[in-house]
């Protein structure tokens, strides 16, 4: 989706992007949550399981707000260097959701390397 064009349309560039971060999130994020909660007693693992996913919410609507304020920045920014037609604003509006959508990707790809580093695993003895 980082190279999205005012003229893209939804089932090329959209759709299997799309399908693509839904289908690395739902596998991220049940590790991601498991290892919150490893070496939490039986007693309180009601509790940090609660805790893990409020900040899973205020992460989100923090994150959301951070990448849209990027996304506005950068917009403006183009908007300032480049000439103000109407085929200008739209591609300064892609500009600035492209250019949020590969921040994203880069944090995800790096919590994927976090999570891959954190997680280890016993090897069983026989």
């Amino acid at each position: 989706m980082t190279r999205l064009t005012p003229g893209s349309g939804y089932l090329m560039p959209i759709l299997p992007a799309e399908i693509l971060v839904g289908t690395g999130m739902g596998m991220l994020f049940p590790p991601a949550f498991q290892l919150a909660i490893r070496g939490v007693t039986h007693r309180d693992a009601g509790i940090t399981s609660a805790v893990i996913n409020a900040a899973t919410q205020v992460g989100s609507s923090v994150g959301t707000a951070v990448l849209n304020s990027l996304a506005v920045s950068v917009t403006a920014a183009y908007l300032v260097s480049h000439p103000l037609t109407a085929s200008g604003r739209q591609a300064a509006l892609v500009h600035g959701y492209a250019t949020a959508i590969a921040v994203a990707a880069g944090l995800l790809a790096a919590m994927a390397a976090a999570m891959l580093l954190m997680i280890r695993t016993t090897e069983e003895k026989s």
